[in-house]
């Protein structure tokens, strides 16, 4: 009788609370893998790669089931032998564990919905896990006869659900039956509804509750990355692929970019990236506005903005990690989230720090291609020979520098023949030659792809791109060629004439404007003089000409030597963003007088230099040197010296 009554005590408070304690560390693994993937961006960016989420989901599923079977196993062979259980069968015992697996699984899953961070979403499913607990010790302690639908109701709680079916076995332990197969569906109890199979169904029935609830909050809030779902999500005919239908602006409201500012492409040229009237708002700030756009196959097209311009909003909304709040986004005539075969290398890090640099290759590439083993280890093999990471493809992820890491998030972005690369800033914390490589790498590459790239490096940007779109306050300045940009919104070419003795300034003027007849004096200062050659696309014969005649008849006309310059791309950038913070759009007219005042500001400029002169010529009293302390200066360094300070 004592020993039954401790059978009893023992099996009905104490064995759910050292179960529950048994699966603790489980639960807490699982948790940890689900949130600290989307904490990264991980889970996202797989999706975008082309792996499924449903597919990944399934993979966590079962690696966190098969860990907890492991527990529960043992669990059962504890139970055995030490004589708790001895008359149960094993067969319904572990049956009744994995269900139970089943349910805190699915408790883990609907819990770390609700947050992005790992550490705080641990600490409340393990809290949250030992309070489901609380109903059952409360009304077993209290003795308290419930109807059929209150216990329903406490048992919607997985882990209350457990206590009741330990409490079932307990009763049967003690009457030295067991439970079996043929009293699975009776309660032990006189008058009691509730039977140890209605417990293991209560269980599944919290299981599946909890997996609704856990996709619905994933999908309405899906976090830092991911695209929100409205809140009515699950009855819209277009979510389950009953209307094919978009609510996104149609071609018929398409807006081209402002023209002038479009360099103009060839019609047969195919736009791998479409953007028609992109806007994206974050409450009532507007991150992306109206922004239209194309972006061509076999290119590279490069992203300038300052920071802040919205240049990785941009580029998240073409990846589909954010959702447009209007407008739309077309790769190859699909939607983002229809798109296969993307490549991707984010602004932050993103790698499994557990996979070697082999495996990272290998992954990615099986997930984005279905190519045979041979010709995707011979992918592999290249590209991280193109990146200089052969050496360290054994090493983990976690072992590289940050440096090494991105040039393994761009191998990663091109491996399995990406038709649409996307690049964040690859560049940023690479060494100077490892960035050539990387260079090399996307040059080589693109034409088998649409490349898209944000950087900062204006250098970068006038040697890889084909393109270049400059962004600033969240809409697109202007789009075109590195010379269109200049051509349009630089100064031009600029020709400076180191003049000899016997120099004629105006037969030297003469023979110029011969051949460029737009030309014109913008500085003239002693032995130098500038000239604004104002040449373009459609005269640079006529520029050559006036180059080659130079050389031929430079000594007769006194020209001691000659240089020239043309527009930086920096120059070109400050612009832009000087006219939009402005709020003035750029239109021909904007543009022809940025350069009408850059030649104004280049006279003004003059003016200044000119008066500084005669000062300093006046108090030195000498025309050719001027002396400071007891070493003489010449007066064309001082002339360049203001200039350039100008």
């Amino acid at each position: 009788m004592i020993l039954s009554r401790y059978l009893y005590t023992l099996s009905t408070f104490l064995l759910p609370v050292l179960m529950t304690v048994a699966w603790l560390v489980s639960v807490a693994i699982a948790t940890r893998n689900l949130v600290n993937d989307r904490e990264r961006g991980q889970e996202e960016i797989l999706k975008i790669m082309g792996m499924s989420s449903i597919l990944n989901w399934w993979v966590w599923f079962f690696c966190t089931m098969i860990m907890m079977s492991i527990v529960a196993l043992l669990c059962i062979v504890a139970l055995r032998v030490g004589n708790l259980f001895t008359y149960s069968n094993v067969g319904i015992l572990a049956l009744y564990f994995i269900d139970f697996c089943f349910s805190s699984i699915m408790l883990c899953y609907m819990v770390s919905a609700l947050f992005t961070r790992t550490t705080l979403a641990l600490l409340t499913v393990v809290i949250v896990y030992f309070l489901s607990y609380v109903p059952y010790i409360v009304l077993t302690s209290l003795n308290y006869d419930m109807l059929f639908w209150q216990k329903t109701l406490a048992c919607l709680s997985s882990t209350t659900a457990f206590g009741f079916g330990a409490h079932h076995l307990s009763r049967y332990e003690t009457l030295m039956e067991g439970i079996q197969w043929s009293n699975i569906d009776k309660s032990p109890i006189p008058g009691d509804e509730t039977s140890f199979s209605w417990c293991c169904y209560m269980m599944l029935i919290d299981g599946c509750i909890y997996l609704v609830i856990g996709w619905y909050i994933r999908n309405v809030k899906p976090g830092k990355y991911g695209v929100a779902r409205p809140w009515y999500f699950p009855i819209s005919p277009y979510y389950w692929g009953l209307n094919s239908s978009s609510s996104t602006s149609s071609a018929s409201k398409y807006k081209k970019e402002i023209d002038g500012l479009n360099e103009p492409m060839d019609k047969n040229r195919v736009a791998g990236i479409t953007l028609r009237n992109l806007t994206k708002k974050f409450g009532k700030t507007t991150a992306v506005n109206n922004i239209s756009a194309e972006i061509y196959e076999h290119q590279v097209t490069i992203l300038l903005g300052h920071n802040g311009a919205a240049k990785t909003t941009t580029m998240n909304m073409i990846t589909g990690m954010l959702q447009p709040s209007s407008g739309s986004v077309k790769i190859y005539g699909k939607s983002p989230t229809k798109a296969k075969n993307i490549g991707l290398c984010p602004q932050h890090s993103a790698l499994f720090d557990f996979m070697t640099v082999q495996e990272h290759m290998e992954f990615y590439g099986s997930v984005k291609s279905n190519w045979p083993k041979d010709q995707l280890k011979e992918n592999i093999y290249q590209l991280l020979k193109e990146v200089g990471l052969l050496h360290v493809q054994n090493a983990k992820s976690s072992q590289l520098s940050g440096g090494m890491q991105k040039r393994l998030s761009v191998a990663i972005a091109f491996v399995g023949g990406s038709e649409v690369v996307v690049l964040d800033e690859p560049s940023s914390g690479v060494d100077p030659s490892a960035r050539r490589a990387m260079w090399n790498l996307i040059l080589k590459r693109k034409t088998n792809c649409t490349v898209l790239l944000s950087t900062h490096f204006l250098d970068e940007a006038d040697m890889i791109g084909d393109r270049i779109a400059i962004m600033h306050n969240g809409q697109m300045m202007c789009t075109g060629s590195s010379h269109f940009l200049k051509a349009n919104l630089g100064s031009g070419y600029h020709l400076k004439i180191a003049k000899g003795d016997r120099c004629d300034q105006m037969s030297v003027m003469g023979l110029i404007t011969s051949l460029l007849p737009r030309a014109d004096i913008v500085e003239d200062i002693g032995a130098e003089m500038t000239v604004s050659l104002s040449a373009t696309v459609a005269n640079v014969d006529s520029l050559q000409k006036c180059l080659h005649e130079l050389d031929v008849k430079g000594e007769e006309l006194g020209i001691a030597s000659y240089g020239i310059y043309d527009t930086t791309l920096e120059e070109v950038f400050l612009k832009v963003c000087n006219v939009s913070d402005k709020g003035v759009q750029l239109t021909e007219d904007v543009m022809h007088n940025l350069r009408k005042q850059t030649n104004l500001d280049m006279l003004k400029n003059l003016k200044k230099v000119n008066q500084l002169l005669i000062m300093t010529v006046e108090k030195s009293k000498n025309l050719h040197m001027l002396t400071q302390g007891k070493e003489s200066v010449p007066a064309v360094k001082v002339f360049n010296k203001l200039e350039h300070f100008f």
